[in-house]
């Protein structure tokens, strides 16, 4: 570093202030290659507009779900319209907090993803309780009016660090000669496939086997919810120590175990400490996906945002169908094995191929990654 003398300060600098020094390094080459120009104005953005947007037209929408009749506009608005805004909501979200963070960007990401846990604890909930009082349309635009104020405070407080260059494409081939990014993602799709079925079939399989009433099987999905928003935050102290990948790694065969488990489960008191255990897990891989791309890029998060949604263009799908095959499973088996056997295969084999990505990227060494 120059001092006013003009001779350099040799002080030594800490592992982050070089590591954003590159990451800064790096963002002014780009801009100078590309010729593009920052305002003052433009350098500190709020949230991009788009998601803003998104998040007012998820409102309008669920406002008008809350008035159909009939079932197909419901899976039209609810299904495919606030899916797809959650979809673009997700990637701006997600790739605010890496540009402020160096060495606590796991711990920062697995903050915010608690509040998906908390989303996913407390929305269910209202509106059970609310629908029998006040009906479908008003428990609906109940939960729409929170999802707005919550949303209002996002967008106001989100802001870019990174100032905006050009454009980047929809489709970055790059990604594709990225072999760590590629087979993390081939995982993430079956993790992905494997690890919703428990949250959608649990409750199913608590009443069929005739385990719990009407009411603790309800409450076993927001047991889950609740201890994975939990997990998280116990766990972010020492995410960035352990590295995401190797976290998300142990989450996913500790996920893979606890399925394999549930065949054996015919307990009330045994559910209630499984859903606990696999909220846990399930938590924590949600948490540590977004970074763990972080990890494989080297922390070079100019691509990030790109990478991330080309990333999860190919695992979502996997939330898709993985529900439908396990319901087919099912209604031809007549009994839960082979579904509870298909969620701990996919989990198992989505394991596999992070650790595949992992030693693509460093090898069989014990480091964080």
């Amino acid at each position: 570093m120059a001092t006013n003398d003009g001779k350099e300060d040799n002080l030594p600098m800490s592992a982050e202030t070089t590591e954003q020094g590159i990451a800064e390094t790096k963002t002014a080459e780009s801009q100078k290659e590309t010729g593009d120009e920052i305002s003052p104005e433009a350098a500190r953005p709020k949230v991009p507009t788009q998601a803003g947007s998104v998040d007012h037209g998820l409102i309008c929408w669920m406002q008008v779900a809350a008035s159909f009749a009939m079932y197909w506009q419901v899976v039209l608005a609810q299904g495919l319209v606030v899916g797809l805004g959650c979809g673009l909501l997700f990637i701006p979200a997600t790739g605010i907090l890496p540009q402020y963070l160096v060495k606590k960007r796991a711990l920062a990401s697995l903050l915010a993803a608690a509040g998906s846990g908390f989303g996913g604890l407390i929305y269910p909930i209202i509106f059970r309780e609310l629908q029998p009082n006040v009906g479908f349309g008003w428990a609906v635009r109940v939960i729409a009016f929170i999802t707005l104020f919550v949303g209002i405070i996002s967008n106001v407080l989100g802001r870019n660090k990174v100032p905006p260059g050009k454009p980047r494409k929809i489709v970055d081939m790059g990604f594709f000669k990225e072999t760590a990014l590629v087979l993390v993602s081939a995982g993430a799709f079956f993790v992905f496939m494997g690890l919703f079925i428990l949250g959608y079939y649990i409750g199913v399989y608590a009443l069929d086997l005739r385990i719990t009433g009407n009411s603790m099987a309800f409450y076993l999905v927001a047991l889950m919810q609740g201890s994975s928003l939990v997990s998280r935050v116990v766990l972010s102290p020492f995410a960035d120590k352990i590295g995401p990948l190797n976290i998300a790694i142990a989450a996913v065969f500790m996920s893979s175990i606890l399925t394999f488990c549930w065949i054996a489960i015919k307990s009330e008191a045994g559910l209630i400490v499984f859903a606990v255990l696999y909220g846990c897990c399930f938590g924590i891989f949600l948490g540590m996906a977004p970074p763990a791309y972080i990890s494989l890029m080297k922390g070079d998060i100019r691509k990030f945002g790109v990478y991330l949604a080309m990333g999860f263009l190919i695992t979502s799908p996997g939330i898709l169908i993985g529900n439908q095959i396990s319901g087919a499973i099912l209604r031809d088996d007549h009994t839960f094995v082979g579904l509870q056997a298909f969620a701990g295969a996919l989990l198992f084999v989505g394991g596999c191929l992070m650790i595949s990505a992992r030693w693509a990227s460093v090898g069989w060494k014990l480091c964080k990654v």
